[in-house]
């Protein structure tokens, strides 16, 4: 009887203890919520400066992350067929307008090859004294000369189109040859103004498969989010770290789409230069065949022009002379080019870069702005949410501004750069130019010297 009074007991203790123990748990429980709703506090004001959040959380938003990562971890920038083929339609489309153009201009080509390098010259001196005396400023006595200036061209102008008509049937395989070579002139200029044309076309395919991608990840991580924000807000406490969830889930959305932009910008950039070059090397190629075709036109005249032999040559060699020093022109325009026009490539893009860097920052900020407050709406009796998620939002549109204005100095520090390098590139070689101009204007001072001291020998001979 006694032993059933002591058993009944030690049950009744061993309840009275559980009860306890629950208790104890619930108050546990509860602490740590209180816990973590003031660490959610913290963190919805401070952000991952805080480093406040819960290691549950963060397993559940790790788990997102992985899972966009898995599915979009590079740039998609693999053509597929309906893409090749739309370039390939391009291109047809612009040989097409290619043809059209060359064709448009046969009967202009004709035209030149019968105008002589002496007669363009006159015309241009026409335009070029026409120009001055449109401007107006100028005195009753320069622009008497001016006048008589362009009468007299006038009349030389006439003279020389007359003496073209009387060469027009001079030497017809040459001037076949010479239109051949002038159609070929005019179709690499065609093609050279088409580069951009067909690039611009490939980095716009580009743009769209980056926008379709960034559009494919925003639903992805959608649907992730969306599964453990309803897991974590079906709890009885601790709703808040839903919130949590969704910015730290948002910030690893937007690092993956920055991921995605930079190989993506990388892909522009990369494209942006190989068709700067090639367009330089084609007009560095015109302008060498245009020189070779001025100095072959000049070459037809001199020879049409029945002058001695000696005196040819003498012509001859200046021509020569000309032509070395418009090809070494050339060359220094190319390299010129080459500096300038790659430090405005960059430039230009460097801007474009940052405004795509800021598109993504202020969506990103907007979608995750949106997510918080859809899990607001569904906690409007839960005051925590509500709190956090205000300091959350207030959070965000305190600091967009701010992460704008650091991109925006990030572009400046880009583009200034690029400025910077190509002016230090410019200071050396403007150095190196005149060096080498020094040199060359101190060769053909002794050349000069040479020349006059050759024909004061021939002239005292012939007199003796």
């Amino acid at each position: 009887m006694l032993r059933a009074r002591q058993k009944k007991k030690v049950a009744s203790r061993i309840k009275e203890l559980e009860k306890d123990e629950n208790k104890l748990e619930e108050q546990i429980d509860t602490i740590n919520l209180e816990i973590g709703a003031q660490k959610a506090e913290v963190y919805a004001k401070q952000g991952d400066a805080a480093a406040l959040v819960d290691s549950n959380i963060q397993a559940k938003k790790e788990q997102i992350a992985k899972s966009l990562a898995k599915k979009f971890g590079n740039f998609k920038d693999e053509l597929n067929q309906t893409e090749k083929d739309d370039i390939e339609s391009h291109a047809i489309q612009l040989e097409i307008e290619k043809q059209k153009e060359l064709t448009a201009i046969e009967y202009k080509i004709d035209e030149e090859l019968n105008t002589s390098e002496k007669t363009k010259d006159l015309v241009q001196q026409q335009e070029d004294i026409k120009k001055r005396l449109a401007e107006g400023t100028m005195d009753p006595a320069e622009k008497t000369a001016l006048m008589e200036q362009l009468a007299k061209l006038d009349r030389d102008l006439q003279r020389q189109r007359e003496e073209d008509g009387k060469n027009q049937d001079r030497d017809l395989e040459a001037k076949k040859a010479r239109r051949k070579a002038l159609m070929a002139i005019k179709r690499m200029k065609i093609e050279a103004k088409q580069i951009d044309a067909k690039n611009a076309k490939e980095i716009e395919i580009n743009q769209r498969k980056f926008d379709d991608q960034i559009d494919a990840m925003t639903e992805h991580q959608k649907k992730q989010l969306a599964a453990q924000v309803r897991g974590q807000l079906a709890e009885n406490g601790g709703r808040e770290q839903a919130l949590i969830m969704i910015d730290q889930a948002h910030n690893d959305l937007l690092d993956q789409k920055q991921k995605i932009l930079k190989s993506k910008q990388f892909f522009d950039l990369s494209k942006n230069l190989n068709a700067l070059q090639d367009q330089m090397n084609r007009e560095f190629l015109i302008r060498k065949k245009e020189i070779d075709f001025k100095y072959e036109g000049e070459k037809d005249e001199l020879i049409n022009q029945g002058v001695s032999e000696q005196e040819l040559a003498e012509k001859m060699k200046g021509a020569k002379a000309k032509k070395a020093i418009d090809d070494e022109n050339n060359q220094k325009q190319m390299e010129e080019d080459s500096k300038v026009k790659e430090s405005e490539l960059r430039q230009k893009v460097e801007q474009h870069f940052c405004e795509e860097k800021k598109k993504l920052q202020g969506t990103g900020a907007q979608l995750k702005r949106q997510d918080l407050l859809e899990a607001m709406d569904r906690c409007k009796d839960d005051p925590t949410v509500q709190s956090v998620g205000n300091a959350m939002i207030q959070r965000i549109d305190n600091t967009l501004e701010e992460e704008m204005l650091a991109l925006e100095k990030d572009k400046d520090a880009a583009v200034e750069k690029a400025k910077l390098q190509m002016i230090a590139e410019n200071d050396k070689e403007l150095a190196e130019i005149q060096a080498n101009l020094d040199a060359r204007m101190a060769q053909e001072e002794a050349k000069m010297k040479d020349q006059l001291e050759s024909r004061k020998n021939q002239i005292l001979g012939l007199k003796r």
